[in-house]
């Protein structure tokens, strides 16, 4: 009886032997994907406790403020703005924007306006195409040379209305 050089066992000829190790690699190659997929699901099931969000930076309110706002003003270069009041939209009168916050604004004028006054104004230098933002005043004070009327959006404009506004 002759023996060849690669038979193992005795018994299993070298294709038989290469056929099991394919066959087994490819059961453990298919047993990880599937536990790499099972936990990849498992773990997006799982409910983790999200962080609680934060209110962004003009909705905070300083705990040991005394401003009884609930919008962070923003002060920066005065606007010029066109304003007048509702139901008289042909009398057109100028004003400043002095500053400006998510909620109101500050407008500076050469006259003072009674409180509970809706207006409307726009930037002077938007394009006519621009929406006009309606406003109530809420406060009118004398300034040095001038009145500062604090207003109240009637409804908050869009955020690309606001940026002409500074």
């Amino acid at each position: 009886m002759t023996q060849e050089p690669f038979l193992l066992f005795g018994w299993i000829k070298p294709e038989i032997w290469i056929s099991v190790l394919a066959g087994m690699g490819l059961a453990y190659f298919t047993l990880g994907i599937g536990w790499m997929i099972a936990t990849a699901f498992r773990r997006r099931s799982v409910p983790q406790e999200q962080p609680k969000p934060e209110a962004p930076p003009a909705m905070r309110i300083p705990s040991k403020s005394p401003e009884k706002r609930g919008f962070t003003r923003r002060s920066g270069n005065a606007v010029p703005v066109v304003f007048t009041t509702a139901g008289h939209e042909d009398a057109l009168d100028n004003g400043w924007v002095v500053d400006r916050s998510s909620g109101g604004l500050c407008l500076s004028l050469e006259k003072p306006i009674d409180v509970g006054t809706f207006l409307r104004l726009r930037p002077s230098k938007a394009p006519v195409t621009a929406p006009w933002i309606d406003v109530q005043v809420r406060s009118c004070r004398a300034d040095e040379a001038n009145w500062e009327l604090g207003c109240q959006f009637i409804t908050i404009p869009p955020f690309n209305t606001l940026l002409l506004l500074g």
